[in-house]
């Protein structure tokens, strides 16, 4: 009856770790094989002649923006609009001036030129919809809009 007792205790069950082991090491030759590196931006490994080069050409500063300026005037009820810190006339002025600061721009320039409507905060919405679709329609991309000015902390 003691062997019996010993025969039950010792046969615990065992786990075969072969299969296991090789799945692990099949994922990990697999996750070695598919990872894709992050390269580093703005670093880039060149060696570059030093006594060859563009040393005759002359530098062309790139146009920074076209800024659309509109303010309402709350006491007349007008609608103001400059270009830049020219004022214009009205809004077919404006887009007048924009048009040819964008061609302008557009012979010089291989990249769009962002044209920036930069509208108060109590100008209609009409008149900042009008200048939109003027610019669109026109064919002007990269119309931007200006962020409000941020109130300046109040110091205690």
């Amino acid at each position: 009856m003691a062997r019996k007792k010993l025969e039950t205790e010792v046969s615990l069950p065992q786990l075969n770790m072969t299969p296991m082991i090789d799945v692990i090491f099949q994922l990990l030759i697999f996750f070695m094989c598919t990872i894709k590196f992050r390269t580093m931006e703005g670093k880039l490994q060149s060696y570059l002649p030093k006594d060859k080069g563009m040393r005759n050409v002359a530098y062309q500063p790139l146009a920074q923006e076209i800024r659309a300026i509109i303010k309402y005037d709350e006491t007349t009820g007008e609608v103001k609009f400059w270009l830049a810190e020219n004022r214009m006339a009205n809004i077919d002025a404006l887009m007048e001036g924009i048009a040819a600061k964008h061609a302008e721009y557009k012979k010089t320039i291989d990249r769009p030129v962002p044209v920036i409507v930069d509208a108060e905060k109590n100008v209609p919405f009409m008149e900042v919809v009008r200048v939109l679709d003027l610019c669109t329609g026109r064919g002007i991309e990269g119309v931007e809009f200006a962020l409000p000015p941020i109130p300046a902390k109040k110091q205690p």
